[in-house]
């Protein structure tokens, strides 16, 4: 502690049931949805873009909020020393449990039974997409405020001048016991992030990363110098590096994305792992410390403003078993790059990962690596819509909602996957004429399904 500080440390305790006991164990429903990483860049885009100011609340206890719906079964508890002396209870006697509580498998979602009930009884509108976020609108269908659910943390955003949205926030605040609220900077899923003036969001893992652990900090028998590299890892070598690359795939999930081809590659030596690999893994500890600051900005940019667009990329056969490596790169931008300007790109999605299908060619394992990236570019534009316009979207109608969004566009630096979108006449496809495009088919996928045929 240092010097001046507060050296008095609070308790906390919590009663967890053994929830592993429960007789109804396999039958009981379990799932509950969280906020999605697309979900939350959107929801902070759509902020920034209003130059609305985020707010997160942390809600206190919050599975013991959840909904009571254990009552409609029996379930007994028996009590732990402690309970019993406090309420002066004989060995005869048991609990009940009247609602929902930590350690319960059904928890979870009783939970966010109880938020979705809740916010959709004071009037939100639940996106299609993505049961955690929802959508504020007013009287005349005008979007006033966001919201987005991560268990008990709540990301908000609206405009603090908009009488409206005063109204619906203090609605929202009163539905629970909460336990700190922050706004201008806060952490939420192991982020940090820090609103700007003029509405643009910075986020870091500053802190996530300075704690990473090398190998040798997991103790093993020996020094890792002291292991040829070539030797294969014994088990306590392989929980070292499967620790590893664990805590680097959060890190390149969440921000870092100049990491995440090489932890993907990384993570494919757990077939046949070597102490050489362990040695490589330490190396992009490494490089993540020295740039533990590196940071991620959603900008402000209008929404009038707004354009779309996907880099997509593949590198063939590089992978032990001879499978390729494709990745993407999803982002929201000024319009004014399509004009060859500088202008501020916000990262909406990333994602690098071992190709499905072996590929024959580059052209072949560039075409799998873009037909993926349109197909999240296109879930990111109607995820956008319908945010913009909340009723009234029939998601059934795609190709009438993607003519109304945003321009979009796909770079690609493979010469050939370029010429068969835009010239038709890449030699082994033969002329390729938008009249072969099929129902809800775009040029991309045209082309993806020729190769893949």
């Amino acid at each position: 502690v240092k010097e001046g500080e507060d050296q008095h440390t609070k308790a906390k305790a919590r009663l967890v049931v053994k929830g592993f006991t429960d007789p109804d164990l396999i039958e009981l429903r379990a799932e509950a949805p969280t906020l999605g990483k697309q979900s939350r860049h959107m929801l902070l885009q759509l902020g920034a873009s209003h130059k609305w100011v985020f707010e997160v609340g942390d809600v206190k206890t919050a599975f013991l909020q959840g909904d009571k719906t254990e009552t409609n079964r029996e379930v007994f508890l028996e009590p732990v020393k402690e309970l019993r002396d406090r309420y002066k209870m004989t060995q005869e006697h048991i609990f009940r449990l009247m609602g929902s509580a930590y350690g319960l498998r059904t928890a979870p979602r009783n939970w966010y039974q109880r938020v979705k009930k809740d916010l959709l009884g004071i009037d939100w509108k639940m996106h299609s997409l993505d049961g955690c976020v929802f959508l504020k609108c007013n009287k005349e269908g005008k979007l006033i405020g966001l919201c987005g659910v991560y268990v008990d943390d709540f990301l908000i955003a609206g405009d603090p001048n908009d009488k409206e949205w005063q109204v619906e926030k203090k609605k929202l605040v009163s539905l629970y016991n909460w336990g700190k609220w922050e706004k201008g900077t806060f952490n939420l899923c192991g982020v940090r992030y820090r609103q700007q003036r003029d509405g643009s969001v910075i986020m870091d893992q500053t802190e996530y990363t300075s704690a990473l652990k090398e190998a040798d900090d997991y103790k093993l028998p020996q020094g890792l110098s002291k292991y040829p590299a070539k030797q294969k890892l014994d088990q306590a070598g392989l929980r070292c590096l499967r620790a590893i690359n664990g805590s680097l795939q959060w890190l390149v999930t969440n921000s870092r994305i100049d990491l995440a081809a090489k932890i993907s590659l990384s993570a494919s030596a757990i077939s046949n792992p070597t102490y050489g690999d362990l040695q490589e893994a330490n190396k992009l500890i490494r490089q993540a410390q020295r740039h533990r600051d590196l940071p991620l900005v959603i900008h402000s940019v209008p929404l009038d403003n707004l354009t779309m667009g996907a880099f997509t990329d593949a590198a063939w056969a590089v992978r032990p078993d001879g499978s390729s490596q494709g990745g993407y790169l999803i982002y929201f931008a000024d319009k004014s790059l399509l004009n060859g300007a500088q202008a501020p790109v916000s990262v909406m999605d990333w994602k690098s990962w071992k190709l499905k299908r072996k590929a024959r060619s580059s052209l072949a394992a560039e075409s799998q690596a873009m037909a993926d990236a349109v197909d999240v570019l296109n879930y990111l534009r109607l995820f956008f819509m319908e945010c913009l316009v909340p009723y009234n979207m029939d998601l059934r109608r795609t190709d009438e909602i993607l003519e109304n969004t945003p321009t979009a566009h796909v770079i690609t630096d493979c010469k050939s996957l370029y010429d068969a979108l835009e010239r038709s006449e890449t030699a082994g496809l033969g002329p390729v004429s938008y009249t072969h495009l099929r129902a809800h088919e775009t040029e991309a996928d045209l082309v993806c399904r020729l190769l893949l045929e």
